[in-house]
């Protein structure tokens, strides 16, 4: 049995980059989720599983839930004493540049988008 590999952008054929362009869109993402990219070495399921469960993750229903719970994490953090400017002052007192700090910032911020909408979607596949 072959190992399964993640399926870049590049390594698709063109149907196939359209699902990914629908599912960055369709999860308000900067990029496709793994699972994805896996499903991607056999296109016939990646297709049918994104024809039935992407008009849910279009769904008003999913980006209000996935929203909630972005919310409910951010305040599990900071009820736990964590002051998201606090993130920047620690990664300075250990000497890392102001660019990096500033791309960390950004990897943070894009991983609490991306860890509800995913675990909405576990929840509904």
């Amino acid at each position: 049995m072959p190992l399964a590999r993640a399926y870049e952008e590049h390594e698709v054929p063109p149907e196939i980059r359209r699902i990914y362009a629908d599912v960055r869109l369709s999860f308000d993402l900067p990029f496709v989720p793994t699972v994805f990219k896996l499903a991607a070495g056999h296109p016939e399921y990646l297709s049918a599983m994104w024809q039935d469960l992407g008009p849910v993750v279009r769904s008003r229903e999913f980006h209000a839930a996935a929203e909630a719970l972005e919310e409910f994490m951010r305040s599990r953090v900071i009820a736990g004493g964590w002051r998201f400017p606090d993130q920047q002052k620690a990664l300075a007192a250990q000497k890392f540049a102001q660019i990096d700090v500033a791309a960390l910032r950004g990897t943070v911020m894009i991983i609490g988008r991306a860890l509800p909408r995913m675990a909405l979607f576990k929840l509904v596949a």
